[in-house]
């Protein structure tokens, strides 16, 4: 890693057109505009914990948002300042302001000016002009994780520290796979517990009396050929989506409807978008199928099209992780006059700044030990783990080790016994692969 100020390493972003130093100068353009003592302040605001963090997810993020930036700054600064000000005093809607930021610098059109929404102007955020008078007004809405999802993520966290516990207790390294066959509740997961609690007492496999809560824990003695030390974990938990999953989407679907019909009145020379930002675990398919129908049932909907952006970690099968970003452009309302404006405006472009994109969704696959896969589709998933392997000690005193994250949660560390105590070095890696504001 070549040193910069910011001891961040970014040879993997270099490209020919995209030298060491241009990196550095989007970084700076994140700290120019936000300021270094509030990036630096130990808060809960998403950018902060962004900003200091060191892994490569993170520089990537700021690359994205410093290259957004960067872009608009010297023809919109003074909406620019105004939307950076919204983002450091609203961390709730810090993530819709980022939004705005990224699509206001990366989608264009041949045939068109991009502008941002001045303030004085509500139902959109976003513009594309054309010279004969027709245009493209962009509501930008962010579609978060549910409240069910948190639900699931919390529940998890606390199965897997009874599993750490358990393990511990019996001295021994397992795999735990828990497979809910209904949505997760309260219920479903004290009887999961309860049965970690009172049964396991070593490898087994474990089903509830209806079948609808099945575990299984198994031997985790090996990684990379080599020997774990006891205490080694890796938990899988998967279930159902919860049967309101989608009620929140569609509540934002209305809500920005009812917004932009009250601003923004259907006109010939207008096409009204509405864009927004899904979260990884979001079904973009199903929930673009959602988008049309309402288009197609609601004659009064105040949007004509709706464009849906997803962006994730994918994994390739070598364990390789990119940023990809999947896009859905719903249909279209039926009006001639849509036709004419796309040819006013011409093609559009949309740039994202950082990975890359295409529309077809990433697939969520488990994964076995032999590497066979199973997609799996409506559900959640949580896989967290600490792969702890003891470091090789070399005759001249030094010791060697490796360091990794070869999936998504799952960490390699290395321990050292030095006088008896048991250390652990973990390599600079974020604590699951998940985009915390682009």
């Amino acid at each position: 890693m070549n040193k910069n100020k910011y001891m961040r390493a970014i040879d993997h972003l270099v490209t020919n057109i995209c030298s060491e130093d241009e990196i550095v100068s989007l970084l700076k353009c994140i700290e120019d505009y936000f300021g270094y003592d509030w990036l630096k302040e130990k808060g809960k605001h998403k950018l902060q914990i962004l900003w200091q963090r060191r892994d490569t997810l993170s520089t990537n993020e700021l690359f994205a948002i410093g290259k957004a930036i960067k872009s608009l700054k010297l023809e919109h600064e003074v909406w620019l300042k105004k939307t950076i000000t919204n983002i450091k005093k609203q961390p709730d809607g810090a993530h819709g302001y980022i939004t705005e930021i990224i699509l206001a610098a990366s989608i264009t059109a041949d045939k068109s000016k991009t502008t941002p929404a001045p303030a004085n102007k509500p139902g959109f955020d976003v513009s594309l002009s054309g010279d004969n008078g027709k245009k493209i007004l962009i509501s930008v809405k962010n579609h978060d994780i549910s409240k069910h999802y948190k639900d699931f993520l919390k529940y998890s966290e606390s199965i897997r520290e009874k599993f750490i516990s358990i393990i511990n207790t019996l001295n021994i390294s397992a795999r735990l796979v828990v497979f809910f066959l209904k949505p997760i509740s309260k219920e479903l997961y004290k009887e999961c517990i309860l049965m970690m609690h009172f049964k396991i007492k070593g490898y087994c496999e474990l089903h509830s009396i209806d079948g609808v809560v099945n575990i299984r824990v198994i031997p985790f003695n090996e990684f990379n050929e080599k020997s774990v030390l006891t205490g080694t974990d890796l938990c899988i938990i998967t279930a159902p989506y919860h049967k309101n999953e989608h009620l929140g989407f569609k509540s934002k679907l209305n809500h920005a409807s009812e917004n932009m019909k009250k601003h923004l009145p259907k006109n010939a020379d207008t096409l009204r978008m509405l864009y927004m930002r899904l979260h990884h675990a979001a079904d973009i398919k199903l929930l673009g199928q959602i988008a049309d129908q309402m288009i197609l049932s609601d004659k009064n909907c105040g949007f004509d099209q709706v464009m849906l952006v997803q962006p994730s970690v994918a994994r390739t099968l070598e364990g390789r992780s990119s940023i990809h970003t999947c896009i859905y452009f719903s249909q279209p309302t039926s009006e001639k006059n849509i036709l004419d404006i796309y040819k006013d405006i011409g093609r559009i472009h949309y740039e994202f700044p950082v990975g890359y994109f295409s529309n077809s969704p990433s697939n969520l696959i488990l994964m076995d030990e032999n590497k066979s896969g199973v997609e799996l589709k409506q559900s959640y998933i949580y896989q967290r783990g600490t792969i702890r392997i003891m470091a090789e000690y070399k005759n001249d005193g030094s010791y060697i080790g490796g360091l990794s994250s070869p999936a998504s949660g799952v960490h390699v560390v290395s321990c050292f016994n030095i006088d008896g105590k048991i250390f652990t070095l973990g390599a600079i890696n974020p604590e699951h692969e998940e985009l915390l504001l682009i």
